[in-house]
């Protein structure tokens, strides 16, 4: 897994995998206590279609998937992130894209696409 493919991963499926659920969800937002201090009052904002994350209690900061596993774990370097969220996800990769059958051929190719 590369880096592009690691922010591909659904930041809300990856904090549920983690069992960090969100206290609520509002206008196609989903909003958690931090993932990585304490507080009282969901401030940590994760947009599930731009797959993208912001923390208004703590200055604003934001990102990416690998942004926030960094955040969660400062002594980490990017190559440790991306390999935390590949042993997370393990095989069920839920990737930002629409969802594949899972066999589809295609007519111009004849290529068969097969995900287990």
């Amino acid at each position: 897994m590369n880096a592009k493919e690691a922010n591909k991963i659904s930041i809300v499926t990856y904090l549920d995998q983690l069992g960090i659920r969100p206290a609520k969800a509002k206008a196609g937002y989903c909003f958690y206590l931090s993932p990585y201090r304490d507080e009282k009052t969901p401030s940590f904002k994760v947009d599930p279609v731009k797959n993208l994350w912001v923390d208004f209690g703590d200055g604003n900061n934001g990102g990416t998937l690998i942004d926030l596993v960094l955040k969660m774990n400062p002594q980490y370097a990017i190559s440790d992130a991306i390999r935390e969220i590949s042993t997370v996800s393990g095989s069920s990769f839920f990737l930002q894209q629409p969802d594949i059958p899972r066999s589809e051929k295609t007519k111009e190719t004849g290529i068969t696409v097969v995900l287990s």
